[in-house]
């Protein structure tokens, strides 16, 4: 809370944090990677667990079946609610690219497949020019004071949703 009193505990931890990046923007090269959980704060955005069970809804009741052709058993997939959809969709690829599958079979993952990208793509699609995007814009602002002979900053994000790109356009 950048509110926080600064004498109480998170008032000294949010500003040790603003030294630190205040130091890592100062940095010759600078690549910033934005991964999972990076637009948890914006409203609408879906957890890994909402896009599985989304998907999972999709399989109905050859979810299970299909996962198994797949080398993906849902046992292994549960444990400790990972329900990593990217790692049960690269599974599902990696299948129909190098797996034997019967015809029926392989139409069966293609099917599934096809259709939980598409909801992925769906679920995913609620980045807007109205979103808040305050974290996002804030960021690129500081990147963007960065002296010019320092190396040009590098982002990469690993989300579906285009927020950094939403926010780098509303920023100019």
């Amino acid at each position: 809370d950048r509110d926080a009193d600064t004498s109480s505990a998170e008032g000294k931890a949010f500003d040790e944090m603003q030294r630190f990046l205040a130091e890592m923007l100062r940095c010759e090269q600078l690549l910033v990677l934005s991964g999972p959980g990076t637009s948890l704060g914006v409203s609408g955005a879906p957890t890994m667990k909402n896009l599985w069970d989304e998907c999972a809804a999709l399989g109905g009741s050859d979810f299970s079946a299909l996962c198994n052709l797949c080398n993906y058993p849902l046992v292994t997939a549960t444990t400790g609610n990972a329900h990593n959809i990217e790692q049960l969709l690269s599974n599902f690829l990696g299948t129909l690219e190098y797996g034997s599958l019967s015809p029926d079979d392989r139409t069966r993952v293609q099917e599934f497949t096809k259709s939980a990208e598409a909801k992925i793509v769906e679920l995913t699609n609620f980045a807007t020019s109205t979103s808040e995007l305050t974290a996002h814009k804030e960021l690129l602002r500081r990147l963007g004071r960065r002296p010019i002979k320092q190396h040009r900053t590098k982002i990469f994000t690993t989300d579906y949703d285009r927020f950094f790109k939403i926010a780098a356009a509303l920023s100019g």
